[in-house]
């Protein structure tokens, strides 16, 4: 009846879906909660600084294009203002007109003085004016407030642009002999009474070249400016890579209101307001800075957002503490009492359930240990032969019926961890006894390695790695307990948290099973191995020598013979290869080759 109930169980937990622990709930959990908390927060926030960042940028070039505009057109009002001087209804002019109807040498002479001096005060009157001269074509000087270069030629500097009787000339270095810098100038046609057609020529210094390299040090904005004229053709350029007589494309703009334009194109970012004097005075901010800045942004949330993560660590670290330590305990607990060890200790919780649930399992604990005192009391009288073999037949009984009722118990109590493990260890214990698949085969080797690491990575956090070829092999009959034992070796002696153990089953083209179990554990020294040996090892040698792989060793040699073969190959610090061959049909007419067994 309870072997039929075993069968059963057995297959409600074959065709039964696999529940998922505490832990691996919780945390999926925590994980979606985490990730669409921060998924959202990314959005917002890249929306947010996306509008931020934009309007900063584009209130900044607003600004200062406003701002140089306002200087250029100043510095051209002020040249524009002394040349009306210079025309014959200006105080300037009527001089000139006095000095060329002048008619004595003397009146002459001392109207030149007047007229230069003038010409000097008009200069003198803003620090900036470069050069003030009435010109003759081509390019003579005929009054002038300083003396000019010798390749003057005002006519041949680039125009930006032209109204009825004033030509605006692009930034340019200066004509004056004595200094070097650069200035704006315009040219004005005058006609006085003796006819000669002149032109008035000014010069304004202008520091906006050197402006722009301050606020790029400052601020490190790297604003560049070009001058367009009507037809947006480049006549100044600070830009490297826009030079002058190209021109510059205006058509992509992004915003236009009616004191100023914006837009974006030929790598810049540019701005510029209406032309007073009908030429362009356009400030360029480089694309590629314009984006570092917002990429500069987007990494910052980045790393807020890796700090949030860190965060979400350092609390699932606190709740595993919290709530998944106990359950430790508790399957450390019921490890101890599978391995017979039936004392009480007493454990504080700081969770109730967890409490309730090992008052409840020393009180399971406390009903086993009766019923084995009961059976020891009953059998002491019988003879010591019989009390070992009925010992060793009932003690395994009541200890699988005890997990079969923890096992249940933990179920009904909603701990399906407990109940799993419970379910590993009934498992095993039931095919370590031969009460399970007493017919073994590979496929029930396999089953029995791998409800063994089950149970085992639920204390140790390695990882197994499994590779195995389909095929009617593993249906054949096979030796018992030959994989448990190596994988045992590997996971309790070699190795530790966060390992992997590799496991590779196939047949070779001799018809044979091979098998190989390999970790990346301690590793040992092979030559302190002696498991082939026939006599039996005593003492530290036994333990370093592997009663485990002995038997392996052993049970290949009884059931396939001298067909059979085990090798070890491992390092200290590199791991452990265990590999097993043996034939895929046992030939039972073949007896074992005891030879082999030494």
């Amino acid at each position: 009846m309870k072997a039929k109930e075993s069968s059963i169980l057995l297959q409600l937990k074959k065709y039964s879906k696999q529940p998922k622990s505490i832990r691996t709930i919780m945390a999926m959990q925590l994980c979606i909660v985490a990730l669409l908390c921060i998924f959202m927060v990314f959005l917002m926030a890249v929306r947010t600084l996306d509008l931020a960042e934009k309007n900063r940028f584009q209130t900044a070039l607003r600004t200062y294009t406003e701002q140089l505009d306002k200087q250029i057109n100043q510095e051209f009002d002020s040249i524009v203002n002394i040349s009306q001087q210079m025309l014959p209804v200006g105080n300037i002019g009527s001089m000139v007109e006095s000095y060329l109807n002048a008619e004595s040498p003397y009146e002459k002479m001392s109207t030149r003085k007047w007229l230069d001096s003038l010409i000097g005060q008009s200069a003198f009157s803003s620090n900036q004016i470069e050069l003030v001269a009435y010109c003759e074509y081509p390019a003579l000087v005929w009054v002038g407030n300083m003396k000019t270069q010798a390749d003057f030629d005002p006519i041949g500097n680039d125009m930006l642009s032209q109204t009825t009787d004033i030509t605006f000339q692009s930034i340019h270095n200066t004509a004056n002999r004595f200094t070097n810098s650069e200035v704006f100038s315009i040219i004005r046609p005058v006609l006085f009474s003796d006819d000669i057609p002149r032109y008035i020529y000014l010069e304004y210094r202008t520091d906006i070249a050197s402006s722009m390299e301050a606020l790029e040090k400052e601020q490190g904005i790297p604003y560049k400016l070009i001058q367009l004229d009507n037809n947006n053709v480049v006549r100044y350029s600070l830009a490297e890579d826009i030079a002058v007589g190209d021109t510059f494309d205006l058509s992509g703009q992004m915003t236009k209101t009616a004191d100023m334009s914006m837009g974006r194109g030929q790598k810049y970012v540019w701005c510029y307001a209406p032309a007073k004097y009908g030429f362009k005075n356009v400030l360029l901010l480089p694309e590629n800075y314009y984006d570092y800045e917002r990429m500069t942004l987007y990494r910052d949330i980045l790393l807020f957002i890796m700090l949030a993560l860190l965060i979400i660590l350092m609390l699932s670290f606190l709740f595993r503490n919290q709530m998944y330590r106990p359950l430790k305990l508790i399957e450390n607990e019921i490890m101890l009492t599978g391995k017979g060890d039936m004392a009480i200790r007493k454990h504080p919780f700081q969770i109730q359930e967890y409490q309730v649930l090992y008052e409840r399992f020393l009180h399971m604990k406390n009903q086993i240990s009766g019923l084995m005192e009961d059976i020891v009391q009953g059998e002491r009288e019988k003879r010591r032969l019989e009390l070992d073999k009925l010992y060793f037949q009932i003690n395994p009984h009541f200890i699988m019926n005890a997990l079969n009722s923890a096992q249940w118990q933990a179920r009904m109590e909603k701990q399906p961890a407990i109940a799993d493990y419970l379910s590993h260890l009934n498992f095993i214990l039931a095919y370590t006894l031969g009460k399970v698949n007493q017919n073994t085969t590979l496929n029930s080797e396999i089953k029995m390695l791998m409800e063994y690491l089950e149970l085992q990575q639920t204390r140790q956090d390695f990882e197994v790695h499994t590779v195995i070829e389909p095929g009617l092999y593993l249906d054949e009959p096979c030796a018992r307990l030959i994989l448990q034992p190596v994988a045992e070796n590997a996971v309790c002696h070699s190795l530790n948290d966060f390992g992997n153990l590799w496991i590779e089953i196939h047949t070779d083209d001799q018809e044979r099973v091979e098998i190989k179990i390999r970790d990346d554990g301690a590793g040992f020294n092979v030559e302190m191995l002696s498991y082939k040996e026939a006599l039996p090892l005593e003492g530290e040698r036994q333990a370093h020598n592997g009663i485990g792989l002995r038997y392996v060793w052993l049970t290949l040699q009884e059931f396939y013979g001298s067909s059979a073969e085990m090798d070890i190959a491992s390092e200290p610090q590199k791991g452990t290869l265990v590999t097993i061959r043996f034939p895929i049909h046992r030939d039972e007419k073949k007896p074992p080759n005891t030879e082999d067994k030494k």
